[in-house]
């Protein structure tokens, strides 16, 4: 079957991207698609070929279908090589921002803690330790 083909071929490609330690993203992202495209052409290419098949049938509607997902095969394997490494690279972006913010922010929370001054009148309301 090729139940949840377009998401197998972005997990693929997730998989690599996450496994990469190169820190160019450059070159993490050429390492990833070198790795992960020639997996989902195979995939991408026998599912498309399957429902090509289709062709063959004597019913316009069964032929039509055939057509439509093959292209649709295509086409989200094209999106899966393009559109979805890029957002990889914006999420993980997204995701050192956003990290980088957390850890400032637990840095100054830091220095109103103990015997440094910082923050007056604080004390915690609940619960005590850092993580």
């Amino acid at each position: 079957g090729g139940g949840g083909g377009g998401v197998a071929r972005a997990a693929v490609t997730g998989d690599w991207w996450s496994e990469g330690t190169r820190r160019d993203e450059a070159a993490r992202l050429a390492w990833t698609l070198r790795h992960s495209v020639a997996a989902m052409a195979a995939t991408s290419f026998t599912t498309a070929a399957a429902f090509l098949s289709n062709l063959t049938s004597d019913i316009a509607p069964v032929q039509l279908f055939g057509l439509f997902m093959a292209l649709l095969v295509f086409f989200n394997f094209l999106l899966v090589c393009t559109v979805f490494p890029a957002l990889l690279v914006l999420h993980d972006r997204a995701l050192e921002r956003w990290w980088r913010w957390w850890c400032s922010c637990r840095r100054g929370h830091g220095k109103g803690n103990g015997n440094s001054g910082g923050i007056s009148g604080g004390g915690s309301s609940g619960g005590g330790g850092g993580g």
